[in-house]
């Protein structure tokens, strides 16, 4: 019970950082992603909705300075903030660089000072591609492209039909949840991408070993009873997980 009080503390502080960063993206994610876990949670868990509806309360308590930023959420925006423009043009250059290296992309932090003036002569203000997906596009091309968005995609239809394989197993019904949360934390990661650079974020390459360990682990538990963090089931899915790889 303590540990799950402490899980608690942070699921709350959590929301509460998220809106403390000021970060637009972050919004936009969170905003996306709370209905998902909200058809997730069980009605009889008051404890996690009430700690959960408490953090979303610090909204009513942020600076104006914080809902000015929030509300400039609009597809218009870029025309008067400064910071919604600089992104307007480093997806521009990212497209560019993406399109005219199609092959085999740019290569790795292409965006210098030099490839600014070259697709927008005048413009010194260069930065990196502030989204997932155009970043890998500019350095890597359209098989770089196809490759992250194909892994990303092969995950949470793995996780989709394990959520629905163990669907009335009470013995495995732990897995769903986990294979649920998962999915959500990359639905995330790949929304908020839209307006971060973090294509190579160690989070995700975590969460997508994790998905593999935890279809795993619910192959070899096929049929039989687990239990969650049973160290046997975690060695076991650790070394299909091994020989998976290998054989790929």
């Amino acid at each position: 019970m303590a540990l799950r009080g402490l899980l608690l503390i942070a699921f709350g502080l959590s929301i509460v950082a998220l809106f403390a960063t000021y970060s637009r993206g972050a919004f936009v994610g969170f905003s996306l992603v709370l209905p998902l876990i909200g058809l997730q949670i069980r009605t009889k868990d008051k404890a996690l909705l009430a700690v959960g509806f408490a953090a979303c309360l610090v909204i009513y308590f942020t600076p104006q300075q914080w809902v000015e930023r929030i509300l400039t959420i609009t597809p218009t925006a870029y025309r008067a903030d400064a910071s919604g423009a600089q992104r307007m043009k480093s997806w521009y250059v990212a497209v560019r660089l993406g399109i005219d290296h199609a092959l085999l992309g740019a290569g790795f932090h292409p965006f210098s000072p030099a490839v600014y003036e070259r697709y927008l002569p005048g413009y010194s203000d260069s930065h990196d591609a502030h989204n997932h997906f155009l970043q890998v596009f500019a350095e890597h091309g359209l098989p770089g492209l196809v490759v992250f968005v194909a892994l990303m995609a092969a995950v949470l239809f793995h996780l989709w039909r394990l959520v629905r394989t163990v669907r009335g197993d009470p013995q495995r019904e732990w897995i769903g949840s986990y294979a649920w949360m998962i999915g959500i934390a990359l639905f995330a990661y790949a929304t908020e991408g839209l307006f971060i650079n973090m294509p190579y974020s160690d989070l995700y390459f975590n969460l997508v070993a994790v998905a593999i360990v935890l279809q795993a682990i619910a192959a070899s538990a096929n049929g039989r009873a687990c239990t969650p963090l049973n160290e046997r089931w975690i060695m076991a899915a650790m070394r299909r997980a091994r020989t998976m790889m290998r054989r790929s």
